[in-house]
């Protein structure tokens, strides 16, 4: 696999990460990018409360194979133990490949996503709206929630070099605080008055509750928030 070719893959993974994070029947505890501690076959692991989860993705210009897919299936559900398995594709499955993923192949869930790195950075965009609102954090302009979105992926990729686990508190509370870092610059129409500096819906990190802000909109707090 060529330089881009291994870049492209990483974002993939990065990307569709992200997007399942977003999903509100998705009620993780934890996740991890490149975990330690796991098969080399093992690209995401995931905890719910009840169960670990665990997806390999792959990513090609090619046409995904059926022989190539259950191959991958194997592979994973052999190199490490979890109580669900999951091969997601990015790019072209074959005819017989979308038939095989109607149904899993050896207890191994296959979906597939296009490889469309832009078209995934947009729907990250769009999803963060539609999670931050049921999350009562206050709705981005287009601007500000493709920013955020590319900061996340970038967050997530630090993350994925050392393994390291992110909580959902962690992850939400990462949300925020980017959002009220965006809000001066970048959506100044919105009246910061307004903003509710509580929330029952998760514990916030202290710095959320004194944030305040000067009369040009920024926060008093923002140097201590870039350290």
């Amino acid at each position: 696999m060529g330089g881009s070719d291994s870049i492209r893959g990483y974002l993939a993974q990065t990307m569709i990460l992200i997007l399942d994070a977003l999903q509100s029947d998705n009620l993780w505890n934890g996740v991890s990018l490149e975990p330690v501690h796991e098969s080399e076959k093992v690209d995401i692991k995931w905890l719910f409360p009840n169960h670990k989860k665990v997806v390999q993705v792959k990513s090609s210009k090619n046409v995904f194979s059926r022989h190539d897919v259950e191959n991958w299936c194997l592979e994973l559900k052999a190199s490490t133990l979890a109580d669900s398995y999951e091969l997601i594709l990015v790019g072209n499955p074959s005819q017989p490949v979308v038939e095989l993923s109607k149904i899993g192949f050896r207890g191994v869930k296959i979906s597939s996503r296009s490889l469309d790195l832009d078209g995934m950075t947009k729907q990250i965009a769009h999803d963060l709206d539609v999670y931050c609102t049921q999350k009562n954090i206050p709705p981005r302009n287009p601007s500000a929630r493709e920013v955020l979105a590319k900061a996340l992926i970038t967050e997530l990729e630090n993350y994925s070099t050392k393994g390291k686990f992110i909580t959902k508190n962690e992850f939400d509370n990462l949300l925020a605080k980017w959002i009220f870092l965006l809000l001066p610059k970048i959506d100044s129409s919105q009246d910061v008055s307004t903003l509710s500096l509580t929330s029952p819906v998760y514990n916030l990190e202290p710095w959320w509750q004194t944030l305040s802000f000067d009369k040009n909109g920024e926060p008093h707090t923002l140097q201590s928030l870039l350290i």
